[in-house]
C-alpha cells in the first residue's frame, strides 16, 4: 500500500479519575447519628481545591463499640483546641476556639449523656444518606 493511501494516526488524548474515599461520622447535638445527608450536604477540600462529592451513604454501625472511640478522639480534639488557644492572640479565633472546646466538654460530661438506647437499636453510623 503506498504511503500516500496510508490513515492519518488517530489522536490519542489522555485522561485520569482521581477518586478519594472518606468515611465521616455525622451527629446531631445529642450525639444521634444524621441519616439523611445528601453529596449537596458536603464540601471536600484537598490541598485547599474543592472536590466534588459524587456519593454519600449511611452506613449502619451495629457493634455499639464506638463510643469508646467517639471519647477518646474528642479528647484529643480538646486537647489540641486548648494548646491552639494558647498559641492565638485574634480575639474571634479564640472564642471560636473556647466555644468548640466547652461544647466537647459538654459532650464528654457524663451529667449530659443521653439515655442509651433500647436494646436492639444499633447507633453510629458513617457518612452520608442512602
Amino acid at each position: 500500500m503506498p504511503a500516500s493511501a496510508q490513515q492519518p494516526p488517530q489522536p490519542a488524548f489522555k485522561s485520569s479519575v482521581e477518586v478519594t474515599s472518606l468515611d465521616v461520622t455525622v451527629v446531631d447535638t445529642n450525639g444521634k447519628p444524621i441519616t439523611n445527608l445528601t453529596p449537596a450536604d458536603f464540601v471536600v477540600r484537598i490541598d485547599n481545591n474543592v472536590r466534588r462529592v459524587v456519593t454519600a451513604e449511611w452506613v449502619q454501625l451495629t457493634s455499639g463499640d464506638e463510643k469508646p472511640m467517639y471519647r477518646t478522639e474528642l479528647r484529643s480534639l480538646q486537647s489540641s483546641i486548648t494548646a491552639a488557644m494558647a498559641k492565638t492572640a485574634d480575639h474571634e479565633t479564640k472564642a471560636h476556639l473556647e466555644a468548640s472546646r466547652d461544647e466537647i466538654s459538654k459532650i464528654l460530661d457524663p451529667k449530659f449523656l443521653p439515655p442509651a438506647p433500647a436494646a436492639g437499636q444499633g447507633g453510629g453510623g458513617r457518612g452520608g444518606a442512602r
